[in-house]
């Protein structure tokens, strides 16, 4: 996993980021969350740097599951 100070590297300089927050249940009732930012760079290609990624407690997704 990548330092803060590695990661700020990577960001852009101006505030031109988009977050996204995603989470889920393996199949093994494992819940999992990550937090990424995307932004497009001076190439103009999108690029996203995966901010956090953890495993939780599967009980806050327990009205999710089916």
């Amino acid at each position: 996993m990548l330092t803060v100070d590695a990661v700020k590297k990577q960001l852009p300089s101006r505030n031109e980021v988009s977050f996204a927050l995603d989470w889920w249940t393996s199949m093994n009732k494992s819940a999992m969350i990550a937090f990424i930012d995307y932004y497009v760079d001076h190439n103009w290609l999108l690029r996203e740097v995966l901010l956090s990624f953890d495993e939780i407690d599967g009980c806050m997704f327990s009205y999710f599951e089916s």
